[in-house]
């Protein structure tokens, strides 16, 4: 129990304590992109956030054939 207790009493950066609420509260994992790559090849599809919004007149183009 005083193990545990100690990794609490360690300072963490402000900055690192954002990215860790971010991804916390958004549920995406916190790591690089080969991390990220990583575990979207685990699990068979993407995490994180998609972009927001509709798509853009020049995607819809694309994708009517146009």
């Amino acid at each position: 129990m005083v193990n545990y207790k100690a990794l609490f009493k360690a300072h963490i950066d402000e900055g690192q304590l954002k990215e860790i609420r971010a991804a916390w509260q958004t549920g995406t994992p916190l790591g690089n992109h080969r991390f990220k790559a990583e575990v979207e090849t685990m699990l068979g599809k993407k995490v994180g956030q998609a972009k927001r919004g509709r798509p853009s007149k020049v995607a819809d183009k694309a994708t009517k054939g146009l």
